[in-house]
Parts: structure tokens; sequence; C-alpha cells
């Protein structure tokens, strides 16, 4: 569990899970992008994911600050992408949208996104 806020009436927690989910729905509007990818073998390496399954193609770890409290995020998302499409400037857009979405619904700083290309749909 991802301790985001302590104040004296409490804490507000939010799942790693729900944070990864937060991360793949960010994507889902960058152009080239056509789908997340799963992460387990089980799943198969390129299979495209339904939009109710955005976590399964994003992870999300909690970066802790050794003073106490959360100092950022570190997300890992697995896409499968549009053939013909420069990846650079995809990947470039989907880091952007998912830190400026995480930092927004969240408050919390992202201290690195690292896009993982699974895919081409031809």
């Amino acid at each position: 569990m991802a301790v985001l806020e302590k104040n004296p009436n409490g804490t507000i927690n939010i799942s790693e899970n729900v944070l990864a989910v937060l991360a793949g729905a960010a994507v889902e509007s960058c152009a080239g992008i056509v789908g997340m990818a799963g992460g387990k073998m089980m799943d198969g390496i390129n299979e495209l994911l339904r939009r109710d399954n955005y976590g399964r193609g994003a992870s999300v770890e909690v970066i802790d600050n050794p003073q106490g409290g959360p100092n950022g995020l570190r997300v890992q998302i697995r896409v499968i992408v549009e053939y013909g499409i420069n990846i650079t400037a995809m990947a470039n857009s989907a880091i952007e949208m998912v830190t400026y979405h995480l930092n927004r619904q969240t408050g919390m700083p992202v201290a690195g996104v690292e896009v993982l290309v699974s895919g081409v749909r031809v």
C-alpha cells in the first residue's frame, strides 16, 4: 500500500494496483499505441489487452523518502504499437502523459517512466 499523505486527521493510501491502472489509462490517447501488453508469460507476451485491463500492462513502484513519506513513483508500461509509428516520439509522448496524469491525480511526483515496446501491430 502506498502512503500518499499523512495529516492530523489520518492518512491517504492508494494501492500500487490503482496507480498502475491510472498509468495505463494515461497512455490510451497517445498516438501510435494500440494497446497494453501483458507482463506475465501466461498472458502471452504480445497479448492485446482490453480497456478494462490497464493495470496488467503497467507496474508502479513507490520510492520512499528516508525522512518519511513517499518520494515519488517509478512507472513501467508495456505497450503494443502501430506499425510505422515513430517509436521515440510515441515513447516521449507516453512518458509525458503518464507523468502529468499521475502527478495531477495523486499529487505525487513521478521519479521515472520506462516504456517497453512489447510488440508491433501490422
